[in-house]
């Protein structure tokens, strides 16, 4: 929900959400000008969360004409 937070707080809000629902889904949402490695932390912190539906959706960089 577009609110910045620890990748342990992450962990615990989607654990706790996961014990709420057995269809929690995420969406994980990056752009050209991050670093891979911050995606992979979120999707690992997803994982160890017991979220098994995830995506990742990226802005593309503009190419300067």
């Amino acid at each position: 929900d577009e609110e910045p937070m620890e990748l342990d707080q992450l962990e615990q809000q989607l654990t706790s959400l996961r014990q709420q629902t057995s269809t929690l889904s995420v969406i994980i949402r990056g752009d050209a000008e991050g670093a891979f490695q911050n995606v992979a932390s979120v999707l690992s912190a997803c994982r160890r969360a017991g979220v098994s539906d995830m995506g990742v959706s990226v802005r593309m960089a503009r190419k300067d004409e």
